[in-house]
């Protein structure tokens, strides 16, 4: 059920504990609840103000004693309870904690191991149930007779026994039997209740176990009926506890999405334990005189784990709340749930709900107290428990009077009297045993989604004749050649119903009881529930043996198929549905009259169900209507033409379409009233939810191209690589170097080498994936020092936002601050506001979201100024009138000042193309375009869009386009840049560089081998050139030398001719990735341990320009002085 639907409107404020009610308002609810024929659950938070709920948290966070810290994740917690399907827009959460709970509906059955834990050890419980039980089913063909109480004429009773006798020893074999249920209906569940309430959850489980593992040795070495009779009734008492307290344990520890699922298991491991049981009594089912005992005894085995592992498990947390220990039940929780904001949301909701529910009960004239005969008498006085008892009570009753349990207690003497003998009736019970096993997992996934309602009322009727079938099985001649007949029918018709009753009337009634009653009833509840389940288990063991005799096997299942009817009509009429609504959640659903809901269910859903089903009218429509709203103009007559039936559907249509419309336009006007934040916060979470949605988006782009990336390199590299190694191979088994190729960063599988193995390396690629390029609200980061990838992170010193240079922010876009920006005109209209702000304020300079292009554009327009002033003539025939000297002057002064850690790179790649390019900028002319290398000719899109100069500086046209396109106005496009260019790579064959390698194809940074060329280890000779192939990996990157021979042999001292990108570089910026262009590297990637990242300069100042000013002055004014001088 959608959230919107569960939710009950109401223009009214929510009832909570520190709000009053007036008499009329609660009138008001009475009357809305008992009309809630739908079962929807209106949320106690719902329509609470922000400032309001907060306020609440920290008066419930102080009242319950819980510590202080825990106050901001409560407040969390609280705003998710009031909005549980708008955790998008909850600016409180992080995204961690968004995941969390969108896993909740994406992956419902992902929970800590404790939950699972405590839920396995409550399924070892329902094993000892079920082997407790089956114990006695083969028991029962020997065990009268070894203690003196036969039941069978003839031999068996002696000769001179009368008929009399042996019915009275058939009332004794009963008697034994129902011992333990009749110590649950008339003792052991009434104490739980008590001993729940002084011990908790747990210590009356431990309690339970200790009487399950007693009390089997005990029947095991009884010597009269007596004896036995009151070993069981030890058992019962372990029986008892562990059938009030574990479904409930379960029940209160589930969250309410798989609280069916997980509570059912009681139902599937009670049919685990019957499996066992029958393969003990299989075992031990030929060791003679003694066979009955240990077939008793054997059921102390699954009482061990129980009693050892206890202890271990989480306490309920609902328990510790009914007694005021709201620490420990945050405690509990937080074991039990996923995250803090989870188990937060869950305490606080519960809390909630708790006090609404108090407020339920005194309305209704009654006190909340703590004595259990009051507690007792209130289950059918308050209407809304007595509900709650009426249906617990009708699918406990219709569990045995099903007929089940004649076949679990009883089966192996079913199964004798169709014609067969001990040991194959033994194997006949064994295979019941595996079908009620098996066929109760289904009910784990459909009864969180069909719900416990549909499961019964689709089981039942198909119960109705599969146990009518197997009675009459019975009238078949029980001659020798149809004795495999008689008994392959009665089987497969004894099957047939315990497949049906498996997934439903199986699971359900336990785990429906232990979720119906509210908190302060639940155990009392659930103790009248087992009572009442074991009376009638008790009435079954102690009537079936004599119903045998007296109305034959065919009459004894005839009469109870014809019960399954019975339970059919009550279930129908008085069993609501309560899948996926928390159990506090439940009030709503059972404030409903029972007189209410049986005329709902009798003159709506039958009918439409009727018209559906029987008559197959597809065109059917199902009328939920309130009963208290008598249908009006709906009832037509039935020799209606078609025309007339299409328009009353169109009609009813409509009008249910305008009630969602009315729903959600008073939804959308109480969260707006709710709200009370101001417009730009709420702009500003919306755009937060965007970014969330482009992360999302930029994720599975990210996939594709890693998907689209390793089908090509496959193609490329992997046949060149294994044919490649096959010629290696003699040479590599000599070789005892063990080293390393990192998988490339489109996902490449790894290839074995045979024979050649290197150093094992820490091999980073870009770094990890930058998650604050989607974050805008943050600042750039700026450090002038070179740093390498682990271990380090680039430091804020200020935030470039137009906000923070000028007075008129509030006129100027705010886009680079927080807005990403897809496109070039934000780029454009941003520019313009700025230099018009620049120019307001005197400034000859502008801050852009690219300090990177800042620089340049200074130092272009004060060259350019400069060349002017000295009378520079560009086509000059003067050789020192060259422009591209003065700007080889000026960007080496500019990577001086603001890059030091990048002069290497410059200095060994000469920086040509950059020179070039920048002469180009400033003297655009065919004689300077033709200096370009093809790689820095500008693009179409370079020259028609205004866009930040750094992006100039890339070599791949298609990145740049790509780049102008999407990130013009990103505020991180000078990080983009240094990460370009430190994933410049050139391809080479392995063997070249390392000595004994495969002749693979690698490629390796340009920037690594600067950086190993840069460094000075002792005994280098510098600018000394070893020669190549290094002896292994370590060495090329640690010896200068080598690092020199790698740099000439592979071309990078010719600038960007040669260069390709590393993939690893479209890991992190999937979007500029282009299939159609050949510059991205493939092969392997060969690397150093560590890795330098290149930087990018600090924001324009005052002082930054006046430096440049004063350089460019005095370097052009002595070059122009040289020059005049030599012309002399």
């Amino acid at each position: 059920m959608s959230e919107e639907k569960r939710v009950y409107e109401s223009p009214e404020r929510p009832l909570g504990k520190h709000e009053s009610h007036a008499p009329q308002d609660l009138h008001d609810e009475i009357a809305k609840l008992t009309q809630n024929v739908a079962g929807e659950i209106r949320n106690p938070l719902k329509g609470i103000p922000r400032d309001q709920l907060l306020k609440n948290v920290a008066q419930f966070q102080q009242e319950k004693g819980m510590p202080e810290d825990t106050l901001p994740i409560l407040r969390k917690g609280a705003l998710v309870a009031q909005s549980p399907a708008d955790i998008e827009t909850i600016d409180d959460l992080d995204e961690a904690e968004k995941e969390a709970l969108r896993q909740e509906i994406t992956h419902k059955w992902r929970h800590p191991r404790s939950l699972y834990y405590t839920i396995f050890l409550n399924s070892i419980a329902a094993a000892i149930q079920g082997w407790d039980q089956t114990g006695s089913n083969g028991a029962n063909l020997t065990f009268h007779e070894a203690l003196g109480i036969p039941d069978s004429a003839g031999s068996s009773c002696g000769p001179v026994a009368s008929a009399g006798e042996c019915a009275k020893n058939s009332w004794i074999i009963g008697l034994v039997n129902a011992m333990p249920y009749i110590t649950i209906c008339l003792f052991a569940g009434w104490i739980s209740d008590p001993l729940n309430d002084l011990m908790g959850r747990r210590g009356v489980i431990f309690a339970a176990a200790i009487f399950s593992f007693l009390a089997p040795f005990g029947m095991a070495v009884s010597q009269t009926w007596g004896q036995l009779a009151a070993c069981r009734m030890l058992l019962g008492i372990g029986m008892g506890l562990k059938e009030v307290t574990v479904p409930v344990f379960s029940a209160e520890n589930s969250p309410a999405i798989i609280r069916g699922g997980l509570v059912m298991s009681w139902q599937i491991w009670t049919a685990f334990g019957i499996f066992l049981g029958t393969c003990s009594n299989l075992a031990v089912g030929k060791t003679g005189s003694i066979s009955w005992r240990l077939q008793f005894g054997s059921a102390f085995i699954p009482a061990v784990p129980l009693l050892l592992g206890t202890w271990f498990c989480p306490e309920s947390p609902r328990w510790y709340m009914k007694k005021g220990k709201y620490y420990k039940a945050w405690k509990s929780l937080l074991r039990l749930r996923n995250t803090p904001v989870q188990a937060a949301r869950d305490l606080y909701y519960i809390h909630c709900l708790l006090d609404q529910e108090r407020v339920l009960v005194s309305k209704s004239g009654l006190k909340v107290t703590s004595n259990f005969f009051t507690r007792f008498i209130e289950l059918f006085t308050i209407p809304r428990i007595r509900r709650a008892t009426w249906a617990s009570g009708i699918v406990m009753i219709a569990q045995q009077m099903c007929g089940i349990n004649i076949i679990a207690f009883y089966s192996s003497t079913i199964f004798k009297q169709s014609g067969i003998g001990d040991y194959t009736a033994l194997w006949a019970s064994f295979g019941f045993g595996v079908i009620n096993f098996l066929f109760a997992w289904p009910a784990v996934w459909t009864i969180d989604t069909f719900g416990r309602r549909t499961l019964l009322l689709f089981t039942f009727p198909n119960m109705f004749w599969t146990l009518l079938a197997a009675g009459l099985c019975y009238l078949i001649d029980p001659g020798v050649e149809n004795s495999t007949a008689r008994i392959a029918a009665v089987a497969t018709f004894v099957y047939l119903f315990c497949a049906f009753y498996s997934p439903g009337e199986g699971p359900v009634p336990f785990m429906y009881s232990a979720e119906v009653f509210p908190l302060s009833h639940r155990e009392v509840g659930m103790s009248w529930a087992v009572a009442t389940n074991n009376f009638w288990a008790a009435v079954l063991s102690l009537t079936f043996p004599r119903m045998l005799i007296a109305m034959t096997p065919t009459g004894a299942f005839g009469f109870y198929a014809a019960l399954n009817l019975v339970a059919l009509f009550f279930i129908f009429l008085f069993v609501p549905e309560t899948k996926q609504k928390t159990l506090e959640e439940l009030d709503y659903v059972f404030g409903v009259p029972d007189r209410t809901h049986a005329k709902y269910q009798l003159t709506q859903v039958l009918p439409w169900w009727f018209k559906r089903w029987i008559l197959m009218r597809k065109e059917a429509v199902e009328r939920m209507q309130s009963p208290s709203h008598s249908p009006q103009g709906t009832e037509q007559n039935s020799s209606v033409n078609d025309q007339e039936k299409k328009k009353l559907r169109n009609r009813l249509s409509q009008r249910a379409f305008r009630r969602r419309q009315a729903e959600c336009i008073r939804e959308l006007r109480n969260r707006v009233n709710a709200d009370q934040r101001p417009d730009s916060e709420r702009v500003e979470a919306l755009q937060r939810e965007n970014r969330v949605l482009r992360t999302q988006l930029v994720d599975v782009q990210t996939k594709m191209s890693r998907l689209l990336a390793t089908v090509q390199l496959l193609n490329d590299s992997v046949s060149k690589t294994l044919d490649d190694t096959a010629t290696g191979d003699k040479g590599d088994a000599s070789q005892d170097e063990e080293v390393s190729v990192e998988h490339s960063a489109h996902d490449r599988p790894s290839q074995e080498l045979s024979g050649y193995q290197m150093p094992s390396l820490e091999l980073d690629s870009l770094g990890p994936f930058d998650t604050s390029i989607l974050d805008f609200e943050a600042p750039l980061a700026h450090d002038p020092v070179s740093t390498h990838t682990r271990g380090t992170s680039l430091a804020s010193s200020e935030l470039i936002n137009v906000a923070g240079t000028s007075p008129l922010y509030t006129q100027i876009p705010n886009i680079w601050s927080y807005e990403y920006q897809m496109g070039m005109q934000p780029y454009l209209n941003a520019v313009n506001a700025t230099e018009e702000s620049s120019l307001i304020l005197g400034k000859d300079y502008t801050f852009t979201n690219s300090p990177f292009s800042d620089h340049i554009q200074l130092l272009q327009r004060l060259l350019k100024n400069k060349l002017n002033m000295v009378g520079f003539v560009p086509e000059g025939s003067n050789p020192m009138q060259s422009l591209y000297q003065p700007v080889l002057m000026v960007l080496a002064m500019f990577n001086s000042m603001t890059r030091p850690d990048v002069m290497a790179w410059y200095a060994k790649t000469r920086f040509y193309h950059i020179i070039e390019l920048t002469a180009w900028q400033l003297y655009p002319s065919s004689s300077t375009f033709e200096k370009l290398h093809q790689r820095y000719r500008p693009t179409e899109s370079q020259l028609r869009n205004p866009h930040p100069r750094v992006i100039d500086w890339i070599p791949f046209p298609p990145i740049r386009d790509r780049l102008i396109q999407l990130h013009a106005a990103n505020p991180h496009i000078d990080q983009i840049f240094c990460d370009a260019v430190t994933g410049y790579v050139v391809e080479t064959c392995m063997s070249d560089l390392i000595l004994g390698a495969p002749q693979i194809t690698i490629y390796i940074r340009v920037t690594d081998l600067i950086t190993a060329m840069s460094s000075t280890a002792e005994g280098d000779d510098e600018g000394a050139i070893a020669a190549l192939p290094a002896p292994d990996i370590t060495t090329l990157f640690s010896s200068a030398a080598y690092a020199r021979a790698a740099f000439n042999k592979l071309k990078m001292d010719q600038g960007a001719s040669y260069y390709k990108i590393d993939p690893a570089f479209y890991e992190k910026y999937p979007e500029l990735y282009d299939q159609s262009s050949d510059i991205t590297a493939t092969g392997m990637p060969l690397k150093p341990k560590f890795q330098r990242i290149l930087t990018y300069p600090k924001p324009l100042d005052h002082s930054t320009v006046e430096t440049y000013r004063s350089f460019i002055e005095f370097s052009l004014d002595a070059v122009h002085t040289i020059s005049m001088s030599a012309t002399r």
